[in-house]
C-alpha cells in the first residue's frame, strides 16, 4: 500500500515547526521535521505593538516602550487586534488610560498588518524547504497540507504557507485541540487501564546521539548510536569490555548543531556488580540503549557474559542405521551471567529538591488561597456596611431606639472611613473582627425585626387556620340544612298519600 505524505504545518504562539509524513492504515512514520523556534503569534502582536508605539508617540506624545505596564497593555490588545483582523479587512484599536492618564484610539486595515508582518512572512519558506529536504521529498510528491495552531488562522500566513507548497491548505483538524488531542491519545495507548486501537508511530530525532564510557581497556571510549534523523522507538545492543565497574554517558554528537545554550549532556549512569574472573582480563558487558517512544534516551539495563561448551547432537544422515549412535559435537554458547547495578543521572530532580519545591508550591498555594478568603472577607464586611446601613432607615427602623441607630451608624462611618483608608490592604482576621464588632449590635436589631416578622407569619397562619375551620364548619351547617329539608318533603308526601 502506497502511503498518504502529509505536510503538518503547526504555528503556535512561539515557534513554528513542519513535519512531512507518510500515513498507511494503522501507522505513521515521520520522514522530516524542521523548525523556528522563534516565528509564532507573539512576533506579529509584537509588531503591531511596535507600530502602535511610534504611532503615540507621534500623536499622543508618550513612549510606551519606557514604561512597561504600558507596552504590555497594548501588546495584549495587539493580541485580540490581530484576531479581529483574521475575520475582518478592517478593525478599530483603542485603549483607556494607557500612561499619564491618556486614552488612546487608532485603526488598522489588514493590508497595513500585511506590511507590518513582510519581513516575517520571508521565513515562512525555511521550515518548509529543510523537512522536505530531509524527507528527501519534493512539493510534487505532498497530498495533502495540514494547518494547525491558532496563528495559521491569519489570512497572510495562510497564503504564504500555501504558496510554498502551490496547492490548497486543509483544516479538518481542531486547531487549537489537536496537539493536545494527540498527547491524549499517546497517554492513552500507554495507559494499562483504557484501551484504544492499536496504531504505530516512528519519529525521527534531528540530532545525533552519542555514548561515551570509561576507557579500561584498549578499545574506543565513544560511539554513535543514534545518528542524526534516526527513527525512534529504537534500540541498540552494544558489547563492552570491562575490567570492574564504569560509568556512561549519553550526549550530542555535535554540540555547534544544537540550539543555544542547550547542554551537550543528555544523561549519566554508573554501573556496579562487574566481576571479572581470576582467569580472565576482562568481562564483556552487554548493554542494552533505547530511545523510547518519547524521544528520551534510556539504558534499560546491563549484563556480563560468560562462554559456556556445551555438547549439540550432530543430525545423523539419511541412511544412517537405526541403531546407530548419536553424534556431538563441542559448540561455544554466549549466556547471561550477572546483571548489573544502574543508577542514572539525569535532568530529573533529586528527591530532595523536588520535595523542597513541592513544599513550595503549597506554600505557595496556601498564600493564594489566604489572599482569596482575605478579599471575600474584605468585601462582606463593604456589603454589610452598606446593607446594614440602608435597612436602618428602613425595615430596622421600628426595632431599634434613637441611641442605637446613632451608635451603630458611628460604628458603620467609622469601619468604612478605616476601610477606605488603613484597612484597604488589611489582614484576613482585622475584617472578621470588624465585621464581629458591627454583627454584634446589628444582630441585635436584626433578631427584633425577624421576632416581629415571625409574630406576623404565625398570626397570619392562626387567621388562615381559623378561616378555613370557619369555611368548614359553614359547609357541615349547609349539608345539615340540606338534608332536614329533605326530610321535610318526604313527611309531606307521605300524609298526601293517606288522604288518598
Amino acid at each position: 500500500e502506497k502511503p498518504r505524505i502529509i505536510g503538518l504545518v503547526d504555528i503556535g504562539h512561539s515557534t513554528y515547526t513542519c513535519s512531512i509524513m507518510a500515513f498507511r492504515k494503522g501507522e505513521m512514520k515521520v520522514l522530516g521535521t524542521a523548525y523556528d523556534k522563534h516565528f509564532g503569534g507573539r512576533d506579529f502582536d509584537r509588531a503591531i505593538t511596535e507600530h502602535f508605539a511610534d504611532q503615540f508617540k507621534d500623536k499622543y506624545k508618550i513612549d510606551i516602550r519606557k514604561n512597561p505596564k504600558a507596552y504590555n497593555r497594548i501588546l495584549i490588545a495587539a493580541e485580540k487586534l490581530k484576531k479581529v483582523l483574521s475575520a475582518n479587512t478592517t478593525a478599530p484599536f483603542s485603549v483607556e488610560s494607557v500612561m499619564d492618564d491618556i486614552d488612546v484610539s487608532s485603526q488598522l486595515s489588514r493590508e497595513e498588518l500585511e506590511e507590518l508582518v513582510e519581513p516575517l512572512l520571508k521565513r515562512v519558506t525555511y521550515p518548509i524547504t529543510n523537512a522536505l529536504a530531509q524527507a528527501k521529498l519534493t512539493v510534487n510528491d505532498i497530498d495533502f497540507v495540514e494547518i494547525i495552531g491558532g496563528t495559521t488562522r491569519i489570512p497572510v500566513l495562510k497564503k504564504s504557507i500555501s504558496d510554498v507548497f502551490g496547492k490548497p491548505l486543509s483544516s479538518t483538524l481542531n486547531q487549537d485541540e489537536a496537539v493536545a488531542k494527540g498527547a491524549a491519545f499517546i497517554c492513552a495507548i500507554h495507559s494499562p487501564t483504557l484501551r484504544v486501537r492499536p496504531f504505530k508511530f516512528e519519529d525521527i530525532d534531528p540530532y545525533s546521539v552519542s555514548y561515551t564510557w570509561d576507557k579500561q581497556v584498549d578499545d574506543e571510549d565513544r560511539l554513535e548510536v543514534f545518528p542524526a534523523n534516526s527513527s525512534y522507538p529504537s534500540t541498540k545492543l552494544i558489547t563492552l569490555h570491562r575490567t570492574g565497574d564504569f560509568n556512561m554517558k549519553a550526549v550530542y554528537t555535535h554540540p555547534s548543531k544544537l540550539p543555544k545554550g542547550t547542554s551537550t549532556t543528555i544523561a549519566k549512569w554508573s554501573f556496579t556488580g562487574v566481576n571479572v574472573p581470576k582467569d580472565q582480563d576482562f568481562i564483556p558487558v552487554k548493554v542494552k540503549l533505547r530511545c523510547d517512544p518519547s524521544g528520551l534516551h534510556i539504558i534499560e539495563n546491563a549484563y556480563t557474559t560468560e562462554d559456556i561448551t556445551v555438547q549439540e547432537p550432530v543430525p545423523l544422515p539419511e541412511d544412517a542405521p537405526e541403531d546407530a549412535e548419536p553424534q556431538f559435537k563441542e559448540v561455544t554458547k554466549t549466556i547471561k551471567k550477572d546483571v548489573l547495578g544502574m543508577t542514572a543521572k539525569t535532568f530529573a530532580l533529586n528527591p530532595v529538591e523536588l520535595n523542597d519545591l513541592i513544599e513550595k508550591e503549597n506554600e505557595l498555594r496556601n498564600q493564594d488561597k489566604l489572599v482569596a478568603e482575605t478579599e471575600d472577607r474584605k468585601n462582606a464586611l463593604e456589603e454589610y456596611i452598606y446593607t446594614l446601613r440602608a435597612k436602618l432607615d428602613d425595615e430596622y427602623s421600628d426595632f431599634a431606639s434613637d441611641a442605637e441607630k446613632e451608635k451603630l451608624k458611628n460604628m458603620l462611618a467609622t469601619t468604612e472611613n478605616w476601610l477606605y483608608d488603613d484597612g484597604d490592604d488589611s489582614t484576613k482576621a482585622k475584617y472578621i473582627a470588624k465585621y464581629e464588632e458591627l454583627a454584634s449590635l446589628g444582630n441585635i436589631i436584626r433578631g427584633r425585626y425577624l421576632a416581629k416578622e415571625e409574630e406576623k407569619r404565625q398570626a397570619l397562619r392562626a387567621n388562615q387556620e381559623t378561616s378555613k375551620m370557619n369555611d368548614i364548619a359553614e359547609k357541615l351547617a349547609e349539608q345539615r340544612r340540606a338534608r332536614a329539608a329533605s326530610d321535610d318533603s318526604d313527611d309531606n308526601n307521605d300524609e298526601n298519600m293517606d288522604l288518598d
